[in-house]
């Protein structure tokens, strides 16, 4: 019997799934590309790194990486070429290392076949570290507010507030814009601060 595919199963695929050649180009505009191996000299009569014999005169330059989240094997050309040496001056202005660009990610844009802009990004995770601190750090002042509320104005929040009134009263105690109380308002209740009911806040 046929079976819907999992966000498990998607994952097994995608890094089971052999990486393919991805020469980037003009049309592809600006990717995201994370670095899954260092940088590798290949020459002629040498394998590639997915096992394929090189057979050209020139020494190429490749790196196993994820082209926006697809597993591929990355051509940056010759060595002679300024791909290479424009990728080494952004890692060496980041201290990128050659051993260490495993996990970092960059944003790149070919402006021409010989010509391109490369950002670097940060190391994978980072960004999501620093995002889930922030958002914890939001929630602990948010938290504050309800205890504060909880303490003197019980009365106006009893029975719960439709929900523009809390983002509003959080917003104003809190010194906080109503977009970033509502954006972790879902966290507020799995941690038992609050219950959304509906259109209402009600405090727990």
């Amino acid at each position: 019997m046929a079976k819907k595919l999992t966000a498990q199963d998607w994952n097994t695929i995608q890094k089971e799934r052999p990486a393919r050649y991805y020469v980037q180009s003009v049309e592809d505009g600006a990717v995201t590309i994370i670095f899954d191996s260092e940088l590798m000299i290949v020459d002629k009569g040498e394998q590639d790194l997915i096992g394929r014999p090189w057979t050209k005169d020139w020494k190429k330059t490749e790196a196993l990486v994820r082209v926006n989240g697809i597993p591929k094997l990355y051509s940056l050309g010759s060595v002679d070429w300024s791909f290479l040496s424009d990728l080494i001056a952004v890692c060496k202005a980041n201290d990128i290392s050659p051993e260490n660009i495993v996990g970092c990610m960059f944003e790149i844009k070919k402006l021409s076949p010989f010509q391109q802009e490369i950002k670097y990004l940060g190391k994978e995770g980072e960004k999501d570290s620093g995002n889930e601190e922030k958002k914890q750090s939001l929630v602990k002042e948010i938290k504050s507010v309800i205890d504060d509320l909880k303490l003197h104005s019980m009365d106006l929040i009893r029975d719960g507030q439709p929900k523009s009134d809390f983002l509003k009263i959080c917003s104003i105690k809190g010194h906080l814009k109503v977009t970033q109380i509502e954006s972790v308002l879902k966290d507020l209740e799995s941690l038992g601060y609050i219950k959304l009911s509906g259109d209402k806040v009600i405090i727990q």
